[in-house]
C-alpha cells in the first residue's frame, strides 16, 4: 500500500490538473478507505459485481471495464463516470436506463488506436460516429476520451497510441462543450502518457501493491 510520501512524490510527477483515478480492482474497502484517508476521492472498477460490494456515496466510482448490456442498468445506478463506452448499442443503453432515474450520465468514450484483437475499444473510422450519437443524446454527458496502451507495452507503439489520442482529444475538445479528460496511463505507462497530454491516470498496483 502506498505512503502519504510516496503519494505525495506520484503527485509530485503529474500536472496540477491531473486527476488520480486509484484502481482498486480485487482490493478491499478496507484498502480504499485508507487511499482516501491519504487524499484519494476517484476509484476504478472494472467489475460490476465488485463496484456493488464496495460501492459508498462518499467517492467517485469510475466504471474501467469492458460493458455487458445487460448489467448496464447497475453500472449506471454506481458510476459517477463509465470510462469504457465502445460502442454504440451500449451508449444507446446507458442513454435509455440513465432518462429513466433522471441522471445525465458522464461518459468517456475508450478507442483501440491499433485494433488489437480481444481488446475493448472504438477503432478509428468509427469514433466520429459514435461521438456524433454521444452529443445527440439528452441524458449522456461527453466528457473525453479513455485509452489503454498497446498490450505488449512496446515503447515506441505507447507513444504512437499515446500521441494520436492527444491529437484527438484537441480536435474533439473544439467541438464538445464538455470535453474536458484524456483518460490514459496506468501504473507501467503513466509518465509516458503525462508527457502526451493525459489529465487523467488509472493507477492500481503503483496504489494499492499487488493483486492476490
Amino acid at each position: 500500500m502506498i505512503s502519504k510520501l510516496e503519494l505525495e512524490e506520484l503527485k509530485s510527477s503529474l500536472n496540477e490538473d491531473t486527476i488520480i483515478v486509484a484502481v482498486s480492482k480485487n482490493h478491499s474497502l478496507e484498502k480504499i478507505r485508507i487511499a482516501n484517508s491519504l487524499g484519494l476521492t476517484h476509484f476504478g472498477e472494472n467489475r460490476l459485481q465488485e463496484l456493488k460490494s464496495k460501492y459508498v456515496d462518499d467517492f467517485n466510482w469510475h466504471f474501467i471495464g469492458h460493458i455487458q448490456t445487460n448489467k448496464i442498468k447497475e453500472i449506471v445506478k454506481y458510476a459517477s463516470l463509465i470510462q469504457s463506452v465502445d460502442r454504440e448499442n451500449v451508449l444507446n443503453s446507458i442513454n435509455k436506463v440513465a432518462s429513466k432515474i433522471n441522471k445525465i450520465q458522464d461518459i468517456l468514450i475508450q478507442v483501440n488506436v491499433l485494433n488489437e484483437e480481444g481488446k475493448s475499444g472504438i477503432s478509428l473510422d468509427k469514433l466520429d460516429e459514435l461521438i456524433n450519437l454521444a452529443l445527440r443524446l439528452d441524458n449522456i454527458k461527453l466528457k473525453g476520451l479513455m485509452v489503454i496502451g498497446p498490450t505488449d507495452q512496446d515503447i515506441n507503439k505507447t507513444r504512437l497510441v499515446f500521441k494520436k489520442m492527444k491529437e484527438l482529444f484537441d480536435y474533439y475538445k473544439d467541438k464538445c462543450d464538455d470535453f474536458k479528460y484524456l483518460s490514459m496511463g496506468m501504473s507501467d505507462d503513466y509518465l509516458e502518457a503525462i508527457k502526451y497530454g493525459s489529465n487523467m491516470i488509472r493507477i492500481g498496483t503503483k496504489i494499492f501493491g499487488n493483486r492476490y
